[in-house]
């Protein structure tokens, strides 16, 4: 059986999607392939092709037999900014590949190779993981160097949860910190899982899955999938129109949204695609990883065998996985010289991470300096040379003074408080840091980002004061049974466990009422009093001391001083030294106290925990 090449280009790929013919025969090879082929299917090339077609050339190539029945094919698109080849789907696509008839699979390949080549002009094809089941065997670098053709391959493992083995999660639901996270939200109110099929309802939603997506991905990526894409929320609602492709699941806390899955379906198998995202502000109690086992539950019940994890090493797929398989990456190169380099390259940074290693530093450390170095000079084109450079500095031969007060007016009861006309108080809302401007404020909006992400993971509480929707005033709460390590230091401080304690106020560089301000603090007062918190402190930096006039307002004695002095600080805690760290009792020498400060070189306690939010 011999095999004919064609392609076609730009509105001439879209015409095929309505030629009836020609679609049944696509969609008939998709039963005759043993591998994952989703992404392959033209529902979902044609759909991607019509939302992305402004920046990607449509670029199909068919292979046909004798009676010019399709046996093949190849889907493709051309970045008209940039000229280079890419797989339809490009990033939203996990896996990347081409269905073909088995007795025509190589030839119709190394025609479709050939043609990138020659006639196109390409000069190399970068595909991303195939598909799970692809064929490789074929590939032989002799023959193809002869036709000018190089390749290099990468193997990993693809983590999978097989759920047709039931004892996983029965394990993983009996954990003791899963049934008292599932415990909480049952206690708080309507906790349950939904899968949406209605378009309507999905546009509703994906404006809230956006945020919470971008949020936590600008914090720990330096990237946004939704806002730096305008397409792609349009593509995943036109996606509904496909529900055999396409799995949409909403985890609910009444009417609050707090976690959201899509992912790519195929008979009975599922893959996670990379669309997740919670609330921030619920970190605390895990609502991605109840999500991903309500939907292993529901999933069992609706007959699917196995979830796709995802190609990679993240905490939670080894945790949630009971079986794997090999998936594989390869990129084509149309010249020996563009080989050469790409080979030279790969060797180079294999070369370098086995030393990184050695010295204790991991892939995934190293891939995370790449984001923070490249989110360093993004700061440096948005905010300018003083501001970034100012931020240099600091790192070097750096004091910080913190004061520690406890609040003497504990004793009375609680009442409500009103604020100011025009104000508005919010607490444990993500959402009032949206708007932040790094331009104009006091940190880069990631490194904002990523301590609000922490910060909401170790149970710390968020208010904000907000003015006409934009927030003016903020600080955080911490309970006192759990050590603080006091912003801008290395020093941790245990207080009591029947205490709270308001950290790292900030002014939002925007004007306010000083009686907003003073009924901002009084409502952190009143909310731990009807708490039954017994003591309030109040850590305030050099770079926040409130004036006298406030102290006495609120009846604030100095309870505590921290001096810790710095000589060196690179990258947020990646490399530190600390000088010499004082720590002063001025009063109330009855509270037990227990200290721990730390001197010490190495990783930064920031980083592990947002490589801990990944998972």
């Amino acid at each position: 059986m011999s095999c004919k090449i064609e392609y076609y280009q730009d509105q001439e790929v879209l015409e095929i999607a309505s030629i009836e013919k020609d679609v049944l025969e696509w969609g008939n090879l998709l039963s005759k392939q043993d591998k994952f082929t989703a992404l392959q299917n033209p529902a979902f090339v044609y759909t991607w092709y019509r939302h992305y077609i402004e920046s990607y050339s449509p670029l199909l190539v068919l292979g046909k037999n004798e009676e010019g029945r399709i046996t093949a094919v190849l889907p493709l698109a051309v970045c008209r900014k940039h000229k280079y080849v890419v797989c339809a789907g490009n990033e939203l696509a996990e896996y990347h590949g081409w269905i073909a008839n088995p007795e025509i699979e190589v030839e119709f390949l190394l025609k479709s190779l050939k043609l990138l080549k020659d006639t196109l002009s390409f000069k190399d094809w970068q595909l991303n993981w195939l598909a799970p089941g692809t064929d490789l065997s074929w590939l032989n670098e002799q023959e193809l160097a002869k036709e000018g053709i190089y390749f290099l391959t990468e193997e990993i493992i693809d983590p999978l949860w097989n759920l047709n083995d039931p004892t996983k999660l029965r394990k993983i639901r009996k954990r003791a910190n899963v049934k008292r996270c599932f415990k909480q939200y049952e206690a708080r109110g309507d906790f349950r899982y939904e899968r949406i099929l209605d378009k309507e309802r999905m546009r509703e939603l994906l404006e809230e899955f956006a945020r919470q997506s971008d949020f936590k991905k600008e914090a720990i990526f330096n990237r946004k999938l939704f806002e730096d894409d305008p397409h792609i929320i349009d593509f995943l609602i036109d996606m509904q129109d496909h529900p055999d492709l396409n799995h949409f699941s909403v985890l609910w806390l009444d009417d609050k949204p707090i976690g959201f899955n899509h992912g790519v379906v195929e008979g009975n198998q599922m893959c996670l695609a990379g669309y997740t995202s919670y609330d921030p502000s619920e970190s605390r109690n895990s609502p991605g990883k109840l999500h991903l086992i309500e939907l292993a539950r529901i999933s069992t019940e609706e007959g699917y065998e196995s979830i796709d994890l995802t190609p990679g090493k993240d905490a939670y797929k080894s945790r949630f996985a009971n079986d794997s398989r090999q998936v594989q990456k390869i990129n084509f190169y149309f010249s020996k010289q563009a080989f050469l380099k790409a080979r030279l390259a790969r060797k180079t940074k294999e070369a370098s991470t086995a030393t990184l290693e050695k010295m204790g530093v991991s892939p995934y450390e190293l891939k995370f300096w790449k984001i923070d170095f490249m989110a360093w000079l993004d700061e440096l084109k948005s905010r300018g040379l003083g501001p970034s450079f100012n931020r240099i500095g600091s790192w070097f031969n750096k004091a910080e003074h913190v004061q520690v007060f406890k609040a003497m007016d504990m004793r009375k009861e609680s009442h409500e408080v009103e604020l100011p006309r025009g104000y508005a108080l919010r607490k444990n809302d993500y959402h009032c840091l949206l708007d932040y401007e790094a331009a104009k404020g006091f940190l880069p909006r990631r490194e904002l980002f990523q301590e609000a992400l922490n910060r909401f993971a170790r149970g710390d509480d968020f208010y904000a004061l907000m003015k006409e929707d934009k927030i003016v005033y903020a600080a955080w709460l911490r309970n006192g049974k759990y050590a603080l390590r006091f912003p801008g230091t290395q020093h941790d401080h245990q207080f009591s466990d029947t205490s709270r304690i308001v950290y790292d106020p900030k002014n939002y560089h925007v004007e306010y009422d000083r009686a907003a301000l003073s009924a901002f603090y009084e409502f952190i007062l009143q909310d731990c009093l009807r708490q039954g918190f017994e003591d309030l402190y109040y850590a305030f930096s050099s770079q926040s001391e409130m004036s006298e006039s406030f102290k006495q307002e609120r009846k604030l004695s100095k309870y505590l001083q921290v001096e810790d002095k710095r000589v060196l600080r690179i990258f947020g805690d990646i490399l530190y030294k600390d000088f010499s760290i004082k720590e002063e009792l001025l009063t109330d020498p009855k509270v037990d106290l227990q200290q721990n400060v730390q001197n010490k070189k190495g990783k930064g306690r920031r980083r592990r925990n947002l490589q801990k939010q990944m998972g």
